[in-house]
């Protein structure tokens, strides 16, 4: 009776120790499957942290560089329209001073091929004075004339008096300015001033001229420089850097 309790007893130890045996097993076995699982998504996560932080440092780098880039197209630009009017402005400084050396030659050619007592001379100076006189429309000028001018001006201004009253239907007075007068070495015309020297009108020869190479300045252009431009491009392009005007003053037009 006693053996048969002691087999019982312990066989009921032995199933009690293989039953927890068997749960620590089990327990162990969903340890590791949790752990596994959790490795799992640590490595998921740390993956794609590391994608984001790859491609934010990317993007960082590639907004640097692309601004450094377009920086560094912005100072290509500004070279380069530098250098580009650089260049402009020494075609323009060319272009003047051609311009201003046919005008040059032209006022030579005006000084000696221009006799003051020839015909010819006298009749321009007498269109000179017309004009003046229609442009001011004033009873009484003065003019102003170079020293070996002032008999061909006293010949021609009654004349164009008479015809200056015939258009106009006003009466004038004029007489040569005995106080001014235009120097000897200009290329003659007449420069008109009203009595109480106000206005003055510029009709020197030389004024005249340089006028008239303003005014063909395109014709100029395609003659010098390329025929192939437009008329208006060449004109703005060609332009002079100085410009010569009119002045409305007591003062001599120099």
């Amino acid at each position: 009776m006693c053996v048969i309790l002691f087999l019982t007893k312990s066989g009921k130890k032995v199933k009690f120790k293989w039953r927890r045996r068997s749960i620590l097993l089990h327990i162990m076995q969903d340890c590791a499957e949790k752990l596994e699982e959790i490795e799992v998504c640590c490595e998921e996560e740390f993956r794609l942290e590391r994608c984001k932080e790859i491609f934010h440092h990317m993007a960082l780098i590639d907004a640097k560089y692309k601004k450094k880039m377009e920086q560094r197209l912005k100072i290509e630009a500004i070279e380069h329209s530098r250098m580009k009017n650089m260049a402009r402005l020494k075609l323009l400084s060319k272009k003047e001073e051609c311009f201003l050396e046919v005008v040059k030659s032209a006022k030579d050619s005006l000084k000696t091929g221009l006799d003051p007592n020839s015909h010819n001379y006298k009749t321009l100076l007498k269109k000179l004075i017309l004009q003046g006189l229609c442009k001011l429309c004033e009873t009484s000028v003065k003019i102003r004339c170079r020293g070996k001018d002032k008999q061909a001006v006293t010949d021609v201004m009654n004349q164009a008096c008479v015809e200056f009253e015939a258009l106009s239907k006003i009466k004038t007075t004029l007489k040569i300015d005995k106080k001014t007068s235009l120097p000897d070495n200009s290329y003659g015309g007449v420069i008109m001033v009203t009595e109480n020297n106000k206005i003055m009108l510029n009709n020197s020869l030389g004024w005249k001229l340089e006028d008239v190479g303003r005014k063909m300045l395109p014709e100029m252009c395609k003659t010098l420089y390329n025929p192939e431009h437009d008329e208006e491009e060449l004109y703005m392009q060609s332009m002079p850097l100085t410009t010569k005007k009119i002045f409305y003053s007591g003062k001599l037009h120099k």
